[in-house]
């Protein structure tokens, strides 16, 4: 796994460029550099070294804007359902604090331009096994055994789809209870915060919950919602869309990144054990996980909200202040919504499951808003490769004669 900061060689030479202009790069706010564990040596956050590099590469013409946008780059779809200035995220142009205020089904209801009607249809499914081992796969194989009792879905579009994204959103919420008793109970609950509280056997911590689904509902052209916009191109049925984001959830580096966050926390174990374990890790070079968002220089807002109804649990938030002060002293980048996603999981004693979880139901709503617009384009997302591997023996034959 890539580190989170390069020396200045290695920023150097990912970037083209000489120390020299790496320093200026510095100077004119381009880039932060950091203190290194030991010695006068700087340390580049890579992040911000490769969101330089796209840039660089989309000002050299199309060929070059293409590659850089795969990777942070340039926007390559219209959207009006979302955009993410450096202050937060907003929903169709409604800040996320206002977001949070309005709830889940109104956030939906907003995102979808449709009705979100409560649903009091058990789901009379579960995802087998322990959910710790895998949840977003366990959702994956709920979402197709779903689907697969569903004649309707392949022609199922406009109204009728949303009102089907209603009902998979609660059977997804529900569907890893550890027993049929609880997952049916929790799916005749009014707010899909409701239905996950209950399912996660903590019901006071439906209101934080809540809050925690607005969050994670939308965040522009992820990789999840990527996903979910190509399998809808190809004019693929909810839950095969649904399916998409799931699998691309599910990446370390995408949704199952709150799960090195959660390992970081068992280790410090106490808040007086944060100083002395981050800076071992600064020392042997490994990253912290959980911090920094190129899309958010001065800090992801999401999580400052996370933080903010973690702090209200029965649990409190002790060990996670001591590890952001810390991380604070050696200059390190600021929590992002996975670290405040388990912020908030320890704080309510969720499930160690849990901010997957939440994640995944929460990012539904935008998956839904997303696969919706990409219908209305009616085009296939098919973009071309440039090959760059060894010419064929025939063409490398004329070369040679």
């Amino acid at each position: 796994m890539p580190t989170t900061t390069l020396s200045a060689r290695d920023a150097s030479v990912l970037l083209g460029v000489k120390p020299a202009t790496l320093y200026t790069y510095v100077s004119r706010g381009w880039l932060r550099s950091l203190p290194a564990s030991s010695g006068r040596a700087r340390r580049y956050l890579r992040v911000e070294v490769e969101a330089l590099r796209a840039q660089a590469l989309a000002s050299k013409g199309h060929a070059a804007a293409a590659v850089g946008a795969m990777g942070w780059g340039q926007p390559v779809v219209d959207t009006a359902i979302s955009d993410v200035p450096p202050t937060g995220v907003r929903y169709r142009a409604n800040g996320l604090e206002d977001a949070v205020d309005m709830g889940f089904e109104a956030t939906c209801q907003l995102l979808w331009e449709g009705d979100l009607r409560p649903s009091a249809t058990c789901v009379g499914r579960l995802a087998p096994g322990h959910a710790d081992d895998a949840p977003l796969p366990r959702l994956a194989a709920l979402l197709a055994l779903d689907a697969l009792d569903d004649p309707d879905r392949l022609g199922r579009r406009g109204a009728a789809e949303l009102a089907a994204a209603a009902r998979v959103l609660r059977l997804l919420a529900a569907g890893l209870a550890p027993d049929q008793t609880r997952c049916q109970a929790a799916a005749q609950a009014p707010r899909v915060a409701d239905v996950l509280a209950l399912a996660l056997g903590v019901p006071a911590a439906a209101d934080a919950l809540d809050a925690a689904l607005v969050v994670c509902a939308e965040h522009e052209l992820n990789a999840s919602t990527f996903a979910v916009r190509v399998a809808a191109s190809t004019g693929a049925d909810l839950a095969s869309c649904l399916g998409a984001g799931l699998a691309a959830l599910s990446g370390p580096r995408h949704g199952g990144a709150s799960v090195r966050v959660d390992a970081l926390f068992d280790v410090v174990g106490r808040p007086e054990r944060a100083v002395g374990v981050l800076r071992t890790r600064a020392a042997e070079g490994r990253p912290v996980p959980g911090l920094g968002h190129r899309l958010y220089p001065h800090g992801d807002p999401r999580a400052l909200i996370l933080w903010r109804v973690a702090s209200r649990g029965p649990h409190g938030t002790a060990l996670a202040d001591a590890l952001v002060e810390a991380l604070q002293r050696q200059g390190q980048p600021r929590p992002n919504l996975d670290f405040g996603l388990v912020c908030l999981r320890r704080a309510w004693g969720l499930p160690r499951f849990a901010a997957q979880l939440i994640f995944a139901v929460g990012r539904v709503a935008g998956w839904v808003a997303h696969l919706q617009e990409e219908r209305g384009r009616a085009q296939l997302i098919r973009p071309r490769a440039r090959y760059v591997g060894p010419a064929s023996s025939a063409v490398a034959g004329d070369v040679a004669s």
